[in-house]
């Protein structure tokens, strides 16, 4: 089984003038497979959209029931992991570059909702295999960071 938590991007003010962003857990997605999940992905990949701000925000992280989105609250990941890759130029062929870099891991990768031609914007989205307990969230995070850029630090994938 593989989930996915929705949340609703940033679209609107409050009084002092700050996004309110939603963290009700209650929109979770279930799927049976990993093709049926991953051919969802491309379907939020293919939607036109004005723009960041109309893409929804998905986890894998499965949430403790009627609670917020805080680590507190996170039981478990749903056998994915998503990187966001904003700002790497590729030397050539972005599909072989991934395919040499990554081709020992199942994955799949989609543009995302910022993406354009000028400035290619993607997500890679790996196929773990099983839920990640709590307690190991941590270490799967900093094997993926140390896979996917040895010099990087998490901020620069997970913000």
């Amino acid at each position: 089984m593989y989930s996915m938590t929705i949340f609703k991007s940033p679209r609107w003010w409050d009084k002092e003038n700050r996004y309110v962003y939603d963290n009700k857990t209650h929109r979770r997605m279930d799927f049976e497979s990993w093709p049926v999940f991953t051919s969802f992905l491309y379907k939020l990949s293919r939607r036109k959209l004005n723009g960041k701000q109309d893409a929804e925000l998905i986890t894998p992280a499965i949430f403790k029931p009627n609670t917020t989105r805080k680590n507190e609250n996170v039981i478990a990941w749903a056998g994915w992991a998503a990187v966001d890759v904003d700002d790497v130029t590729f030397g050539g062929n972005l599909e072989d570059e991934l395919r040499h870099r990554f081709g020992d891991y199942d994955y799949v990768c989609y543009s995302t909702a910022s993406s354009s031609d000028a400035l290619p914007k993607f997500r890679l989205v790996f196929h773990l295999g099983a839920e990640v307990e709590q307690s190991r969230i941590k270490h799967l995070l900093d094997a993926l960071e140390w896979e996917v850029e040895p010099t990087a630090t998490l901020e620069d994938f997970f913000g």
